[in-house]
């Protein structure tokens, strides 16, 4: 019973990490996985185990517990039946947008927390699976790291009554945070790309320089003039007997 509640997890830790060849490659990966797992669910539900699998235990009366009942596995055979059909929706849901990778690593993590909801054996079971449904959904909203999105995440998180008190008295200073957060990202980001376009232009530029020079001195190997080379070359005579190594640079 874990398996199939850990298996979309550790598939949606893997996804930033893993590098692949190309977007329907990741797809691919995550269909695949969420598939698998579907099948695990409905082996588990034509093979229902008589014992429960106690997770961790606080006290004797107190544990994190799995098991399947009736309503467990009504409720986990329709999530393992829907949630690979909205993986595929989710693929062009997301197609074109910059950060589907960390979207991904939570909406297929949600799969497994919800499969853990389903075989909840416990009150206090379920009340654990259900706080990390919570926490996992959140950055499916504020994924896209604007100031609307960190609103709505903390709106949700007030219908929920997840930190309500705290968010209440400071909504504004947690806006302002999240928003410094990203903005810092973006920044960096936009710094690197930035640096990453001046070296490619640079390497682009010594590239042309090097090609001129080897041409010049065939030119002038040929009998060519220095003020013809530096006219077809578009640069000065100076430059072109540095070149040529006539003059020292």
């Amino acid at each position: 019973m874990l398996i199939v509640v850990l298996l979309p997890m550790f598939t949606g830790i893997l996804t930033p990490m893993l590098s692949f060849r190309s977007r329907k490659a990741m797809c691919i990966y995550l269909e695949t996985a969420v598939c698998v797992n579907s099948l695990l669910v409905f082996w588990l539900l034509f093979h229902a185990p008589d014992k429960t699998l106690t997770v961790f235990r606080f006290t004797h009366d107190l544990s994190i517990t799995l098991g399947l009942d009736g309503m467990g596995a009504v409720y986990g055979g329709l999530v393992a039946f829907l949630w690979p059909l909205a993986l595929l929706y989710g693929f062009e849901y997301m197609e074109g947008e910059e950060k589907e990778k960390s979207f991904f690593l939570f909406y297929v993590a949600t799969y497994g927390v919800t499969l853990g909801v389903a075989l909840s054996e416990n009150i206090l079971t379920m009340y654990f699976f259900f706080e990390m449904l919570s926490l996992v959904t959140l950055p499916l909203v504020m994924y896209t790291r604007t100031r609307e999105a960190v609103l709505e995440t903390i709106r949700i998180c007030k219908d929920q009554n997840v930190l309500r008190e705290y968010l209440s008295g400071r909504e504004k200073e947690v806006v302002d945070i999240m928003m410094t957060l990203f903005n810092e990202e973006y920044i960096l980001k936009t710094y690197v790309e930035s640096r990453e376009k001046e070296a490619a232009m640079e390497g682009e530029k010594r590239g042309s320089e090097k090609a001129k020079m080897e041409t010049a001195q065939r030119m002038y190997e040929m009998g060519i003039s220095v003020q013809d080379i530096a006219k077809v070359s578009q640069v000065s005579i100076e430059t072109v007997e540095q070149w040529l190594g006539l003059i020292k640079a």
